[in-house]
């Protein structure tokens, strides 16, 4: 459909989809732009929709920007806090999907594991601790499949890293998070090879009194 579209014309909008979620009085429609933007905007039934000037990389964005302002029509103020917190730390967690795609040069998995908890437990909003979730779960494990090529414990990989402060005994936590990313997240052609993996990585050898 990109082919239709005007190049680089930030006023052509596909429309994408409408909310059904909305009041029979507002309707909130969703599109994307010649510039690749996501947009939004709000209309009542026969009339023509008014785009909100303000573009977004991606459509959570949007979504939540949309969501706020009908919070803010509705003068719902908790709904207002609730999507302008989501849509702040959506900002957190999108940070780390670029990162994704871009991981040479960067702190070890440990490291990166222990500032995306942090940031999960910052979060406030329903929306921001979901989005969150599924990070800390990714780099969860990748940290168990580092594990396993490596043929150590997750605990010599917290060892390893010198963060300490993750308590040896919360690498169970963290085998139990990638064993959820793969539930949720990970194709289900691949699911039965990745269990078989997650189950052969060790979490922790409890040191015993001699």
């Amino acid at each position: 459909m990109q082919r239709h579209m005007h190049a680089g014309d930030g006023g052509h909008i596909l429309v994408l989809g409408r909310d059904g979620a909305t009041t029979p009085a507002l309707s909130i429609l969703y599109g994307v732009d010649g510039q690749r933007n996501f947009r939004f905007a709000t209309g009542s039934h026969g009339v023509e929709p008014l785009w909100n000037g303000q573009a977004y990389p991606d459509f959570a964005s949007a979504w939540l920007a949309a969501q706020a302002v009908h919070a803010l029509i509705r003068d719902d103020s908790t709904g207002l806090h609730e999507y302008e917190t989501a849509n702040r730390e959506h900002l957190w967690a999108r940070a780390w999907h670029q990162q994704h795609f871009h991981r040479s040069g960067q702190l070890p998995l440990i490291r990166l594991y222990a500032q995306a908890h942090t940031q999960l437990q910052n979060c406030q909003s329903a929306f921001g601790k979901a989005e969150m979730k599924t990070v800390v779960d990714r780099l969860a494990f990748e940290i168990t499949r580092a594990a396993y090529h490596r043929h150590m414990t997750v605990a010599d990989m917290i060892e390893e890293s010198d963060m300490l402060a993750i308590n040896l005994r919360s690498a169970n936590m963290i085998k139990q998070r990638a064993r959820a990313y793969v539930a949720t997240c990970m194709d289900p052609v691949t699911r039965p090879e990745l269990d078989i993996l997650l189950d052969r990585v060790v979490s922790y050898i409890p040191r015993r009194c001699p």
